[in-house]
């Protein structure tokens, strides 16, 4: 019986390590889809660069995650995140 809570614990790590994206991530930072830029870079501070991609404005963070220090990026258009992702962890 502990042999599978200990691999049920360990699965359950792994999917909240590679699972940054999505509802997860949102609620580690405290930002979420559909909050206006201007909010979620006062919650997260000056992004470190921004870029264009299929007409979105994309926005780029160091955050702390679980201990884990990873670069972010929000997806917005017209001044509101449309999508919240992750791009690397160390």
């Amino acid at each position: 019986m502990h042999r599978v809570l200990k691999v049920g614990a360990l699965i359950a790590v792994a999917a909240v390590l590679c699972g940054f994206s999505g509802l997860g991530l949102e609620l580690s930072l405290g930002v979420y889809r559909g909050e206006p830029v201007q909010e979620a870079i006062a919650k997260l501070g000056r992004p470190m660069e921004t870029a264009y991609s299929e007409h979105q404005r994309i926005y780029f963070w160091r955050a702390n995650l679980i201990g884990v220090s990873c670069k972010i990026w929000g997806a917005a258009q017209h001044g509101v995140v449309v999508r919240w992702g992750y791009q690397a962890c160390t």
